[in-house]
């Protein structure tokens, strides 16, 4: 049974940007989800939940 597979992506310039941006955005969201949370942590003593962010 194959569980797995490797894939070897070679992008052009053009998507190796559009790829960057993305990687951005993804990083910028992250990282401001989780201030929010550790923010509301520090308020109220409580977790927030993931569907809440």
């Amino acid at each position: 049974m194959i569980l797995a597979k490797k894939v070897r992506l070679i992008p052009t310039p053009e998507q190796e940007k559009v790829l960057s941006n993305h990687a951005g955005a993804a990083r910028f969201a992250y990282n401001y989800c989780k201030r929010m949370s550790d923010r509301y942590y520090k308020l109220f003593g409580k977790s927030v939940s993931q569907l809440a962010l």
